[in-house]
């Protein structure tokens, strides 16, 4: 993995992407999964950083009972973790869900997922950036075992093409960058990470020319995460017993805790060049 690939962890250590991006599934009919987004870990005790337009999408459907992140625990065994609540910035494409507090499931299989390492820094045109999602898989059918069951991922790199300000693009009216990043349909949500491995951003929106152009290239917005401090959350399912758990008080803020705060109390990893 070059320079421009790198993904770190919360220490600042290399870490396979696929540790802490999860895809987020949908069961649309019993025992057939799809994927409807990519997401990241951003807290040990199950929150993942994903596109808003993704759990609005969940909300409305009401689908959240029926709504999956999939990972792999210590002995290669592929877990649902089910979403439990969900969290977005109406005016920004950023948004939190929480699922199940899995280490009350499964207290001798921990989990192998990792979470990320978040930056607000402002990339620079020409940047490269790199996004790891799981676009354009096939609905995962268990009422047919001789179908194969798999769920592919991979990088998609590019560079920063422009900033683009408020209301300056009509579908999409609030502050992001415009990058030659590919993104296909499951891709929204995904992390996207710039040389020293950090998240700065989060796959909003793609468009592929190709056909349509002499270059084949492609066209996608994403929003940076600086705007994520201010989202409220009420926390669920922190196991009591954790670091996280045992220094929260009782009762929680009027509003739940924004992200910022859980920041500063060191259960998300954030490096804040700007406030």
């Amino acid at each position: 993995m070059n320079r421009a690939y790198v993904a770190r962890d919360g220490t600042g250590n290399n870490l396979e992407p696929g540790t802490g991006v999860v895809p987020i599934l949908l069961q649309g009919e019993p025992r057939v999964l799809r994927v409807v987004g990519t997401g990241c870990y951003v807290a040990r005790y199950g929150l993942v950083l994903t596109a808003g337009h993704v759990l609005a999408e969940l909300q409305d459907e009401k689908a959240l009972g029926a709504s999956y992140v999939c990972h792999l625990a210590a002995n290669d065994t592929v877990h649902f973790r089910q979403l439990l609540s969900v969290s977005w910035l109406i005016d920004r494409d950023l948004g939190i869900a929480q699922v199940d507090n899995y280490l009350e499931r499964f207290p001798d299989n921990p989990l192998m997922n990792h979470r990320v390492r978040l930056s607000t820094r402002r990339p620079e045109i020409g940047e490269p950036l790199v996004t790891y999602a799981y676009p354009e898989n096939l609905p995962l059918d268990f009422n047919r075992p001789e179908n194969a069951r798999e769920i592919r991922a991979d990088m998609y790199p590019g560079r920063v093409l422009e900033h683009i300000g408020p209301r300056k693009r009509p579908y999409l009216p609030y502050p992001h960058i415009e990058t030659s990043i590919e993104i296909l349909g499951g891709a929204s949500g995904g992390p996207v990470f710039d040389e020293e491995g950090s998240v700065i951003g989060v796959a909003s929106r793609g468009w592929d020319f190709r056909g349509a152009t002499d270059d084949e290239s492609s066209l996608s917005s994403v929003v940076l995460i600086d705007d994520l401090l201010r989202l409220r959350l009420q926390l669920l399912a922190v196991p009591p017993a954790s670091f996280e758990g045992q220094q929260l008080p009782a009762e929680q803020p009027e509003g739940g805790w924004t992200f910022r705060q859980l920041a500063e109390l060191g259960h998300v990893i954030l490096n804040r060049d700007r406030d």
